[in-house]
């Protein structure tokens, strides 16, 4: 069964609570969660340093969404969660950084939880770290993930544009030595929540990875 749809021809069916929407950028992609609320469909996503967006998918850039389709009971406490965290961060934000999305957030509350090795996420850790805070893990994170030569180069990019957007030095320097860290790409994401049932090994997460990069450049 295909879970991987253009959005301009399939829309996110009523039925499906929570879905993986994506989009090409020039730098490096971007993901967020889509969810129902009531009649409409949403989508909050990390789009950088303290920018918590929620937003009617309508009104958005991107382009296709995956459907992880997982019980309708999971899907809506997922969706009740993604209500939770945009409502109780939007003023705030959360920091971009490239911490692990392991137990992130309060289940109770929606919150970031900050601490010594929690400095902030990117837009794909982000989507992991709201499955895993309903307990949902995408990806084994027990697998032996790589460090591949991109991700390096994708990191010290987006240090560069934390820069140059004026982030506090503190925390460019933070991320900074993060440079190197295990990096899950949008298109991991995207892979990842294709697979059933979760989590996706580092093969069947790629394997995802290369069908969400054939669909975004059919929907391009």
């Amino acid at each position: 069964m295909a879970r991987i749809h253009p959005i301009s021809s399939v829309p996110v069916h009523e039925e499906t609570h929570v879905a993986v929407a994506l989009h090409a950028t020039d730098l490096a992609g971007h993901v967020g969660v889509v969810y129902r609320q009531q009649r409409a469909t949403r989508i909050v996503h990390l789009l950088f340093h303290l920018r918590l967006r929620d937003e009617d998918l309508r009104e958005t850039g991107f382009r296709i969404w995956v459907d992880p389709a997982l019980p309708s009971s999971r899907g809506k406490s997922i969706a009740a969660f993604c209500r939770r965290v945009a409502k109780v961060n939007r003023r705030r934000g959360i920091p971009y950084a490239f911490s692990h999305p392991n137990r992130c957030f309060s289940v109770a509350l929606g919150t970031y939880l900050f601490g010594p090795q929690r400095h902030g996420l990117t837009c794909s850790t982000f989507v992991l770290a709201i499955f895993s805070a309903m307990g949902v893990h995408l990806i084994d994170y027990d697998a032996d993930w790589p460090v591949r030569p991109e991700d390096e180069v994708a990191q010290a990019q987006l240090v560069e544009l934390l820069r140059e957007t004026g982030a506090n030095p503190e925390h460019v320097d933070t991320v900074s030595r993060q440079i190197g860290s295990v990096r899950y790409s949008p298109e991991d994401v995207g892979g990842a929540a294709s697979v059933y049932p979760p989590p996706a090994t580092l093969e069947r997460a790629q394997e995802g990875a290369a069908g969400v990069r054939a669909a975004l450049t059919s929907a391009a």
